[in-house]
């Protein structure tokens, strides 16, 4: 299954970059305007959570400033999702690069334990999760960029409780190994 989602993910992202090749020609920032003040409808592969994990986002942005975005992916213990409000400011430094932050909710963290008998116990948790980055338009013609940055998980308290209870249910040693922060990099390609 994991290779599957894999896969899918490199499909998606050689599609979008082949689109993006070909409309070239049709799709250029005008003379003095930046490709974040005219983002509106993006697509974005990447890592990250708000990525899903290793994914993909769709976002739309309702003013210069502000947006909204639905990330989907897969990362270890399966399926993860999130909903983001983003912040940006669009004109900085030439138009090259933009700085941005969001919050977000969904999966933000996943645990797979392992069970005396083999089996194996996956679990997911929800909870907040805040990003801050920049966004980076190395070519200044196209409509695509990269973005850099951080993420910062709010871990839930059930995950140590429910790590508790495992290990004297199965007299296991699991210990959490969940770093609070978790790195950005994706490409976001804009229509």
């Amino acid at each position: 299954m994991e290779s599957t989602w894999y896969r899918l993910i490199a499909f998606i992202s050689i599609l979008l970059c082949s689109f993006q090749l070909i409309s070239q020609e049709s799709i250029t920032i005008k003379e003095g305007n930046n490709i974040f003040a005219s983002e509106r409808i993006s697509i974005e592969t990447g890592i990250g959570l708000q990525n899903g994990g290793l994914g993909i986002r769709g976002k739309y942005f309702f003013s210069d400033y502000v947006g909204s975005s639905i990330g989907l992916g897969y990362l270890g213990s399966g399926l993860i999702w999130n909903f983001s409000i983003e912040a940006r400011y669009p004109n900085i430094i030439n138009s090259r690069i933009s700085p941005f932050f969001n919050i977000m909710y969904g999966i933000n963290a996943g645990m797979q334990l392992q069970k005396p008998n083999n089996e194996t116990d996956d679990s997911l948790y929800k909870g907040f999760s805040s990003s801050l980055g920049l966004k980076l338009n190395l070519i200044k013609k196209w409509s695509s960029y990269m973005s850099l940055g951080i993420n910062y998980r709010f871990l839930s308290s059930e995950i140590n409780s429910y790590l508790n209870d495992f290990n004297s249910e199965f007299g296991t040693m699991h210990e959490r190994n969940h770093g609070s922060f978790f790195p950005i990099i994706g490409f976001t390609f804009c229509f």
